[in-house]
Order: C-alpha cells, then sequence, then structure tokens
C-alpha cells in the first residue's frame, strides 16, 4: 500500500513530539496498515528525475511519483481533494487500473464536484467524516452510497484525554469551514480564555 501523507523531516519531528506526548499520533496509519509513504521517495530518484520532480509543486511531485511506484501496491490510499483528485485523472487519462481509496474532506465546491464527477470511475472508494458531503456525493453526483464510507474523524484517544488539572479555556482549531468570528462574539463578556 501507498499513501500521501509527509516527507521524512516531518515525519522524524513528528515522532519525537509523539514520544514526548506533545502532539497526537500522526504516525499511526504507518504502523496499523503497513502503509509505504512515497513522500521522500524523489530523494531516492536519479538526479536527472530528482531535477524533474523538484521543479513541481511538493503536492504534484507527491502524485506523479506514486502514479510511477503504482504497481509496487495492492492500492494506493490518497489523503485529500488535491492528491485524490489529480491521482484519479491521471489513472482515468492513462486508462490504469491501479485500485485506489480516497479520504476526501469538502467535495461540495463546483470546481471540486465537477472533477470528481468526472474522475469518479478511477476511484474505487471514497472515506469521508462529513454526513452533509457523504449525501452530496450521493445524491448530487450519483456516485453509489455503497463506494462511500462515512466514519468518524479519527482522533488520538491516547493523546486527548483528560489531564487531572481544572480548565478554564475554549480550545478550536482548523482552518477549513470553520465560523471563528461568531466563536469569538459568543465568548465576549465571559472570564473564560479562548485559544485559536
Amino acid at each position: 500500500m501507498l499513501g500521501l501523507l509527509r516527507g521524512p523531516e516531518e515525519r522524524r519531528r513528528l515522532a519525537q513530539q509523539e514520544i514526548a506526548d506533545a502532539h497526537p499520533r500522526h504516525l499511526i496509519f504507518q504502523d496499523r496498515l503497513n502503509v509505504e509513504y512515497l513522500d521522500d521517495a524523489v530523494d531516492r530518484l536519479p538526479a536527472a528525475k530528482r531535477l524533474f520532480y523538484r521543479r513541481l509543486p511538493a503536492w504534484v511531485s507527491q502524485v506523479v511519483s506514486t502514479y510511477a511506484n503504482r504497481r509496487e501496491c495492492d492500492a494506493v490510499i490518497s489523503w485529500g481533494e488535491r492528491q485524490s483528485l489529480l491521482f484519479a485523472l491521471i489513472l482515468k487519462l492513462t486508462a490504469s487500473r491501479t485500485r485506489h481509496v480516497a479520504l476526501l474532506y469538502w467535495i461540495s465546491p463546483p470546481r471540486k464536484a465537477r472533477l470528481l464527477r468526472l474522475v469518479a470511475s478511477h476511484i474505487d472508494h471514497i472515506v469521508t467524516w462529513s454526513s452533509v458531503q457523504h449525501q452530496f456525493a450521493v445524491q448530487r453526483l450519483r456516485i453509489p452510497a455503497s463506494r462511500i464510507t462515512l466514519t468518524y474523524h479519527p482522533v488520538d484517544q491516547r493523546f486527548w484525554r483528560p489531564m487531572g488539572r481544572s480548565t478554564d479555556m475554549v480550545c478550536a482549531a482548523g482552518n477549513e469551514m470553520r465560523d471563528y468570528p461568531t466563536l469569538i462574539e459568543a465568548m465576549r463578556g465571559l472570564d473564560i480564555r479562548c485559544h485559536i
């Protein structure tokens, strides 16, 4: 199996933070699913190919590298719309039948939806964390419900646990589909810290 995630330096940094209990476990998929991440595969290529890949945006380089190595795996797991849709498009254009599982968050924006409809034939299964996006894919894009799994977003229960101390803060995270102005307005006048 192959996955699209982070390069080796990022994985080393995350591993150190996980050991120090300073960061949730991000590398659990590698351990549990026997996944090989190809982000650092570019560093092992001959010089001429390395030069080609380094001229591409990092996420495009990941997809092209994964496509080039697709025969070495049982399936490709792609995480995120950009990587997943581009990989599926390349599979479609080359008539490749590589098994492809796409983990998708937000497919309803019109451009993404049109592209997904075009390349859905080259995504064997979609996993999403949003019931709204699941419903959109089935009802609007006409992707069979049997090819889409709605699941809870993974949470590292070892990291996110009660710490045995008093709490006096609200913490909000994320950079997409968040309504921070409403949260800030709701916090006005309250004697509670808010960390965004």
